[in-house]
């Protein structure tokens, strides 16, 4: 029997997977096209036989050819933690030194023979005698990032050596409340484009979902779930997609609620625009549609906008003028500090975005704009300064008015408050890509086998990180997009969290079935998780719905990371619905997502009909053995709603409210940590957020609820469930528990 071919060895060697299962058990074996894609996706030449041998010798030598790797991962702290570090054998009987720098500024240093630590490996290298060791140094580690640094004979060229340390936690933030046993938390799950209000401006906004918070945390709601709330494409408004978003580490300006921003009451001009009568019958045909138009929105909030940043910046940073910068204006340029790097270049990138003045990628922009730290870049960024600076201060103004949000949940003494949604990736013509190629893998995607929802499979199209890459930056950009995402967040939810593990990358141009896994350093990924998680006191939840690896729930729950348990999906061998105490109690527990059908949606078989219409069943017989199946389902969740002694209506016909209370008083008696509600739910919503496998064929992530925030708050059946729900959770942490 033949071995492996070299092409396959340097694929495992580079953490690709050559073959996996799908979720029905079926073992598919990764074609030679795909992996030769995916190698050269992570920069490892594979265009001849000798250069697959030569990328294979070059990814087998790459541990030996630099003293210290760039980052280490440890857990817990203390004392006892040991480096592996790579010298010629010849110096290993001479006097080393290291010296640690630890992220308060303290440090310790001291000396060792690298002949007295133990033996890991030996290697030659071009006739010279290696040997990796393992240094145990001697200090206390903090919980945190810290610099280690060593100088010495045989460690490379320059004799010195250095490398970054985190030492994490072993687990996550738990709340202290949980682990006295004072758990049974509740609450709504909304996307806040949805939200409504009597006078808006075609879009929900951070107004909205602050007036969601308060008068839900008055019927004893403890958490309130969101979209992901990313910044999108200043140039193209048109793309209203959460989980394809430009940059994860910023936030979507037109969230922004205009009239609440200071800079308003301080403009004249913006005054006059807003007040204007062609402008106000603007805003209230936008306002009128059941669909968001992203575009117009933006065109209409960004006038306004811009004559603010003006007032903002003659009145607050002086503007040239030799006026003194005011309170407001040091914020401001405190926060364009904290920002950096990041900041400015996602600001440069919209300004140039909205420049090019097209729907063109960066990818497709002059050569010498591709780059974001070329000299035209530069020249651009120089030429238009107030500009740039505009984008900024749209950042500043949402950063401001989503933390007044996060401030409404501690006032009102909610468990978690907000519970953000982290995205698993970026557009590729986005920011975050722009200015991070260096990490950023180009020519595939990351998706999905096909499964069981998505029977031809799902491609995202967005590109993944190289985990070298990643690893060589010390995880650098992974920390800063956690730390951004728990900034204002009491929970946060990781999209497709079987990503810290392994990421499914399709080749551009294939099907979403001619992928391959792609293997993550977990363990480390993982220990940031839950480092970054106790530093924001910010509780991780782990999106596990799909194809997970084996043993992959319970790393997790070692970890102190909840599952995310929905409905649908928890049912027994025979089809039957799980009971609610064989529910995980380290879980949130739901009753859909944004991508499968609303209750009344999965009542009325409304998204069957859609998935039929669309053209999503790969024939035929599939769809009616999935209509058929669905059929089942109803009957069974009935059952089960009967043996919880929970009615749906009278004479054999179903009350749709009665069946949304029932199905989450059902859920409410899970032991899970979590239940959240979708508020389409409450409002008998058919439709569902998106549909999977579609983009431009169907409304996704454009739909605006019925009612208005005030209606919701008013409504029977939000306050009936409401009622029930306190009934069933009476343990939540809230303070209205009537």
């Amino acid at each position: 029997m033949n071995g492996p071919s070299a092409l396959q060895r340097l694929a495992a060697a580079a953490g690709i997977e050559t073959s996996f299962q799908d979720n029905w058990g079926q073992e598919h074996e990764v074609s030679e096209e795909t992996l030769r894609a995916l190698l050269a996706a992570m920069g490892l030449p594979v265009e001849s036989s000798g250069a697959i041998d030569d990328s294979l010798r070059r990814l087998e030598a790459q541990p030996w050819s630099r003293p210290i790797g760039p980052v280490r991962v440890v857990r817990r702290g203390g004392r006892g933690w040991q480096v592996p570090i790579v010298l010629a054998t010849a110096a290993s009987g001479q006097t080393h030194e290291w010296s640690l720098e630890r992220g308060d500024g303290s440090g310790e240093r001291g000396t060792f023979r690298p002949a007295e630590l133990p033996t890991l490996d030996r290697r030659d290298s071009n006739g010279e005698p290696l040997e990796r060791r393992g240094l145990a140094v001697p200090a206390s580690l903090p919980m945190g990032y810290h610099r280690l640094r060593l100088r010495g004979p045989g460690l490379g060229t320059r004799s010195e050596a250095q490398t970054t340390l985190i030492a994490t936690p072993v687990r996550a933030y738990v709340p202290p409340k949980w682990l006295r046993g004072e758990d049974g938390v509740w609450g709504f799950a909304v996307q806040v484009f949805s939200l409504r209000s009597r006078r808006g401006w075609g879009i929900g906004d951070f107004r909205d979902l602050r007036k969601f918070v308060r008068g839900s945390a008055a019927a004893g709601v403890d958490i309130v779930g969101v979209n992901p709330l990313h910044a999108l494409f200043a140039g193209r408004p048109g793309r209203g997609g959460p989980y394809s978003p430009s940059s994860r580490t910023f936030l979507n300006h037109l969230y922004l609620a205009i009239e609440e921003i200071p800079d308003f009451a301080e403009s004249e001009t913006a005054r006059e625009i807003v007040g204007g009568a062609e402008f106000q019958t603007r805003l209230s045909a936008l306002d009128a549609k059941a669909i968001i138009d992203h575009a117009d929105v933006a065109v209409c909030k960004l006038r306004a906008l811009s004559a603010m940043y003006e007032s903002f910046r003659s009145r607050h940073l002086g503007d040239g003028e030799g006026l003194p910068v005011t309170e407001r204006g040091a914020a401001f340029r405190r926060f364009q500090a904290e920002g950096g790097q990041a900041l400015r270049r996602l600001a440069v990138f919209d300004a140039l975005c909205e420049y090019q003045g097209d729907d063109r990628g960066w990818q497709d922009w002059p050569e010498a704009l591709r780059s974001p730290d070329s000299s035209a870049v530069e020249d651009f960024a120089q030429s238009h300064r107030a500009r740039v600076e505009f984008f900024e201060y749209l950042q500043w103004v949402a950063d401001e008015q989503l933390a007044a949000v996060a401030e409404s949940c501690r006032q009102a003494g909610m468990t978690l408050g907000l519970y953000g949604d982290l995205s698993l990736g970026v557009d590729r013509e986005g920011a975050d890509v722009w200015a991070q190629q260096e990490w950023t893998a180009e020519g595939v995607t990351i998706g999905a086998p096909p499964d069981a929802f998505n029977l031809k499979g799902q491609n995202w199209g967005l590109p993944p990180f190289i985990p070298s890459a990643l690893e060589g930056a010390a995880y650098a950009p992974f920390v800063k997009m956690l730390r951004a995402n728990m900034r204002h967040f009491g929970a946060l939810r990781l999209d497709h969290a079987m990503s810290l593990a392994r990421q499914f990358w399709i080749p551009n141009g294939a099907d979403a079935g001619q992928g391959a896994y792609v293997r993550y350093p977990m363990e480390d990924l993982l220990g940031i998780v839950a480092l970054e998680s106790r530093r924001n006191r910010c509780v991780v939840i782990g999106e596990d719905l799909g194809t997970v690896p084996d043993g992959f729930r319970e790393r997790m729950a070692r970890a102190s990371i909840p599952s995310y348990r929905v409905l649908y999906f928890e049912k027994e061998a025979d089809g039957g619905f799980k009971r609610p105490q064989d529910y995980p109690r380290q879980a949130l527990a739901v009753a859909a997502t944004h991508d499968l059908a609303t209750l009344p949606g999965f009542w009325h078989g409304h998204d069957l009909k859609i998935r039929s219409d669309l053209g999503l069943f790969p024939s035929r017989d599939v769809e009616e053995w999935i209509v058929a199946e669905r059929a089942a389902e109803r009957k069974a969740l009935l059952q089960a709603l009967a043996r919880e002694g929970l009615t749906v209506g009278s004479g054999g016909e179903v009350d749709p409210s009665e069946f949304v209370e029932a199905v989450y008083r059902y859920l409410s008696r899970t032991p899970s940590h979590i239940v959240a509600v979708q508020i389409e739910d409450v409002l008998g919503q058919l439709d569902q957020v998106n549909m999977p496998g579609t983009i431009f064929e169907h409304p996704n992530w454009c739909r605006r609820l019925p009612k208005t925030v005030d209606e919701i708050l008013s409504d029977n059946r939000f306050v009936s469930l409401c009622r029930a729900l306190r009934h069933e959770r009476p343990h939540g942490g809230g303070r209205n528990r009537s």
